[in-house]
């Protein structure tokens, strides 16, 4: 749809830059001479004279609020590239962290504990059936089941 807008935009703006900038100038004279009432085509006269067709104002500013919204999203942009640039190098720092360990073949329950101590089995603090640690009676959100 976009493809198709600015599609549509480019013709039209092709369109408006090939008319003149201002009103042709009407031959009133020959239409005097070939109308049978000269007194109309002064009355044509005046009127187109008299008329003027102002350029549109933006009265709600709106303009403005287009380009302010629109630096706000480049802001916005900026600081999302840069969290997503930062969230990749953190994924390259643990891919590299990854790739030192062990293989998992080769790898003792004693050496996941020493790398992954956080997942360790704490015999100090043992667990209950399901192991999941929000329905353990140590979590201060753990509440017993009625």
């Amino acid at each position: 749809h976009l493809i198709y807008f600015d599609l549509s935009k480019t013709s039209c703006k092709k369109g408006v830059h090939t008319l003149p900038e201002n009103l042709p100038k009407i031959d009133f004279a020959a239409y005097k001479a070939r109308l049978p009432d000269p007194a109309m085509a002064d009355r044509f006269e005046k009127a187109y004279a008299a008329l003027s067709i102002p350029f549109p104002v933006d009265k709600a500013n709106m303009l403005k609020q287009v380009e302010d919204e629109h630096l706000d999203n480049e802001k916005k942009v900026k600081t999302y590239v840069s969290e997503v640039k930062a969230a990749a190098e953190e994924s390259k720092t643990f891919l590299t962290k990854i790739e030192s360990l062990p293989k998992f073949e080769e790898m003792t329950v004693e050496m996941y504990n020493y790398y992954f101590p956080e997942t360790a089995l704490n015999p100090d603090r043992p667990t209950f059936w399901p192991h999941i640690e929000e329905q353990q009676p140590y979590n201060p959100e753990f509440k017993y089941y009625q």
